[in-house]
C-alpha cells in the first residue's frame, strides 16, 4: 500500500535545516550504510527548504566556515556519544566525502597541575572521565616536554605549552566546514529536496480551521506544508513567528541569544604551512582560545570561544556589546531586546570586524600558542554568530499549541556542527 505523503517545510539551510532534510528524506533507514539504505523505496517525506541568502550555505552563517572542530570531550555523556556516532560517520566518508575530516588529535591545555582548569574545571575533569569511558585514544602529557613533544619537528610552542598538564585526544580534529555543507546540499537536492533561496521567512499561513497550513514569505508568497520546522540559527530570536502564542515567544526569548564569537584567519607561506600542517587542533581552557592546522592553501584559523558579543539593533546604537548572562539582557517597558547578527551581509565591510580590544588580546594569545605565526598579518577576521541556549543543550521540539504540525530545531551553541551527520 502506498504511504501518505506529507509536505515538510524547513526553514535554513544551516546545519539543523539540512541535517533534519537529510534524514527526513532517508525515511528512518541508515542514510550513511549502503546495505541499510533503503532499496529504493520512496520517502513519504516531500521537503522544500528556504533561505533568505541569494546563496547556500549562506556567507554569514555559522557553518560557511574554513573549519569546525570535532571532538568528544564533553562533560555531558550524550553528547560525548553522539560525537564519537558522528566521528564514525565522518571518518567513514559516505555523506560528504573521504576529504572532509581529518583526525589531527585535539590537544587540551591550560590545566593545572591536578589536571583540571580554573575556569573550566568541572567541564575539563567530567569531559575527560567521559572520553575515557567512552574508549577516546587519550595521551597525558604531564610536564612541558612531554607537551611539546606533540608537534611536528621544526614548530616551536609558545608559553602554553610550558604552563602546565595537558591531554590529547587522538580521536578527533576537524572538519572543513563549507566543503561538507556543500556536500550536504548536494545530497538532499539529489534526494529530492526543493531548495528555494532569496526567500524570506515572514510568518505562519493558516487554515480557514485555524490549523497549520505552511509559511508566508516577505514577498507574499504562500507555501503550503504540512509540517513547519524553524531551523534558522542565530536568525531564530529576530524571526519568531508573529502568530505564535505570547508565552510562546516569551519562552524562546528566554531560551535563545544570539551571540558572537570572534574568528580570525592568518595566510602563511607553503612552505611554512608545511611545517605546520600536522600540528593538532589546540583547545586552551583558561583562555577559550582555540587553533586549527592550516589548511592546504596555508591558511590558518584561530577563534576565541566565550560569552561573546550581542547587538541589539532596536537600541539605536551599532555597537556590539558584550554578552554577560541572559539577565544582563537589555529590556524595554514591554519587551526584551533582541540581539542579531551583524554580517557582511548586513553591515557590509562592518559586519566582518571585531572589537579592536580583542585583537591585541587574541594576537598575544597566538604569540603565546606559534610565535613564529604572530609576524603574519591578519587575512580575515569576522564574528561568527552562535544560537546560544542557557545551558548549551541544543533545542530540538514540537512547538506547544500546534498539534505536532510546527518544530522548532536550533540551539547549536557553538558545537552542532560536529554531529552534521
Amino acid at each position: 500500500m502506498e504511504r501518505e505523503t506529507k509536505k515538510v517545510l524547513i526553514v535554513g539551510a544551516g546545519c539543523f535545516g539540512l541535517s533534519t532534510a537529510f534524514y527526513l528524506l532517508h525515511d528512518g533507514h541508515d542514510p550513511v550504510t549502503p546495505e541499510l539504505a533503503s532499496q529504493g523505496q520512496k520517502s513519504r517525506y516531500q521537503v522544500t527548504i528556504i533561505d533568505s541568502s541569494d546563496s547556500v550555505p549562506a556567507i554569514d552563517s555559522a557553518s560557511y566556515d574554513l573549519n569546525k572542530i570535532v571532538r568528544t570531550s564533553y562533560s555531558d555523556k550524550f553528547y560525548t556519544a553522539l560525537a564519537k556516532e558522528a566521528i564514525g560517520v565522518w571518518k567513514a566518508g559516505n555523506v560528504c566525502g573521504s576529504n572532509i575530516y581529518h583526525e589531527s588529535g585535539v590537544l587540551i591545555v591550560g590545566l593545572r597541575d591536578d589536571g583540571s582548569s580554573d575556569q573550566h574545571g568541572h567541564y575539563a575533569d567530567e569531559g575527560l572521565r567521559n572520553d575515557i569511558e567512552a574508549g577516546a585514544r587519550i595521551r597525558y602529557l604531564n610536564n612541558p616536554p612531554e607537551v611539546l613533544s606533540v608537534l611536528p619537528e621544526g614548530v616551536n610552542g609558545g608559553a602554553i605549552f610550558h604552563s602546565g598538564k595537558a591531554f590529547l585526544n587522538q580521536d578527533g580534529g576537524w572538519a572543513s566546514a563549507t566543503k561538507a555543507m556543500e556536500a550536504i546540499l548536494q545530497n538532499v537536492k539529489d534526494l529530492g529536496a526543493d531548495v528555494k533561496v532569496n526567500a524570506k521567512f515572514k510568518d505562519l499561513s493558516y487554515r480557514e480551521d485555524g490549523r497549520l497550513a505552511g509559511v508566508v514569505l516577505e514577498d507574499g508568497r504562500v507555501l503550503q506544508a504540512d509540517l513547519v520546522v524553524l531551523a534558522m540559527g542565530a536568525w531564530t530570536p529576530s524571526n519568531v513567528p508573529c502568530s505564535v502564542p505570547d508565552e510562546v515567544r516569551s519562552a524562546l526569548y528566554k531560551l535563545l541569544i544570539a551571540t558572537g564569537q570572534p574568528v580570525l584567519t592568518i595566510k602563511m607561506p607553503q612552505e611554512i604551512a608545511k611545517r605546520y600542517q600536522d600540528v593538532p587542533v589546540t583547545i586552551n581552557w583558561e583562555t577559550g582560545v582555540c587553533t586549527f592546522p592550516p589548511n592546504e592553501e596555508g591558511i590558518f584559523k584561530f577563534i576565541h570561544h566565550s560569552n561573546g558579543y550581542t547587538y541589539e539593533s532596536p537600541l539605536q546604537t551599532d555597537e556590539l556589546r558584550t554578552f554577560v548572562n541572559s539577565e544582563s539582557r537589555p529590556s524595554t517597558h514591554n519587551s526584551i531586546m533582541v540581539s542579531t547578527p551583524r554580517t557582511l551581509r548586513s553591515h557590509g565591510v562592518k559586519g566582518t570586524q571585531i572589537p579592536s580590544d580583542l585583537l591585541q588580546y587574541l594576537h598575544e594569545q597566538l604569540k603565546a600558542t606559534y610565535p613564529e605565526l604572530a609576524k603574519y598579518p591578519l587575512d580575515t577576521t569576522r564574528l561568527c554568530w552562535y544560537m546560544d541556549t542557557p545551558d548549551e543543550n541544543f533545542l530540538i521540539d514540537c512547538v506547544p499549541g500546534f498539534d505536532g504540525s510546527l518544530f522548532i530545531a536550533t540551539g547549536g551553541s557553538g558545537h552542532a556542527f560536529k554531529v552534521l551527520l
